[in-house]
């Protein structure tokens, strides 16, 4: 029920998600989807195995239950974005982090492992009265931020992770074990945008240089080699960096040189870089 148009029948040209006006941010999962919208609420639709719809348990929508129409998730208002991992999702609320779905390695980010929510549970120490997050990305199983710290003259905005920390995918210089609450990444500075892939995290910084750590098995970390690195590197050649996103292994960014163009590395085997 992933297209979110009331049927569980594949669709070959798009159709309408039902009853959805006033989209603001779309976040797309392997088998589910959110939307915020304008006012603030979000929208979620799609596989609920692990309660990644966030909706917890009502007459219409039962407990881990899938669900082919939107459905709200609970006690969220005032967002101002959505990330949608594997398995959870979470939200961007008043500076806060509300993450809700599977948390078998701490991606929730609430101090637990094991213990998943079909409703938002509020990330601990983020969204306190020194550090706020202005974004947000959700992986395969761990999850990012960027983090703003006023009182930080030096360096007021960083990222910060939680989750599983295989591959050294939460980047703090550390390989394996679960984080259920955030760590900082070193070297971050300055961040302005994240993205996580499925092992492995990057970031923009206000240089336009791009950071990346994490599992490198194909060179999705863009240094030159094939080597996990459980630390930020520097991304090779990009210096104009605007936004990122990664796949599963793979990633792009969008650049300021000649308007706007795009830069990818790492697996191509379905030519997913498109350097044809």
């Amino acid at each position: 029920g992933q297209l979110g148009d009331g049927t569980t029948t594949n669709r070959s040209t798009p159709v309408a998600v039902s009853g959805l006006t006033g989209v603001v941010r779309l976040a797309l999962s392997g088998g589910s989807a959110c939307a915020r919208l304008q006012d603030g609420t979000v929208r979620c639709w799609g596989l609920n195995n692990h309660g990644q719809l966030g909706s917890g348990s009502s007459p219409t929508v039962p407990e881990y239950s899938d669900s082919n129409l939107p459905v709200a998730v609970r006690s969220i208002t005032n967002a101002t974005t959505v990330s949608a991992g594997r398995e959870h999702a979470c939200a961007l609320v008043g500076g806060g982090v509300r993450c809700w779905g599977s948390n078998s390695n701490g991606q929730l980010g609430n101090g637990v492992t094991g213990t998943e929510s079909t409703t938002p549970v509020s990330v601990t120490g983020i969204g306190t009265t020194r550090v706020a997050a202005s974004a947000i990305a959700a992986g395969d199983q761990h999850t990012c931020a960027i983090a703003y710290d006023p009182l930080n003259t030096i360096a007021p905005s960083y990222v910060k992770c939680w989750g599983n920390n295989a591959d050294g995918r939460l980047g703090n210089g550390t390989t394996g074990g679960d984080y259920s609450t955030p760590v900082n990444v070193p070297g971050t500075y300055g961040a302005m945008s994240i993205a996580d892939g499925e092992r492995h995290t990057c970031a923009v910084l206000n240089t336009g240089g791009v950071r990346c750590w994490g599992y490198n098995g194909t060179g999705q970390l863009g240094d030159g080699t094939t080597t996990t690195r459980p630390s930020p590197v520097v991304v090779s050649g990009i210096t104009d960096a605007t936004q990122v996103t990664a796949g599963i292994q793979h990633s792009c960014v969008r650049t300021s040189t000649s308007s706007g163009r795009a830069s990818c590395w790492g697996n191509d085997a379905y030519g997913q870089l498109g350097d044809i």
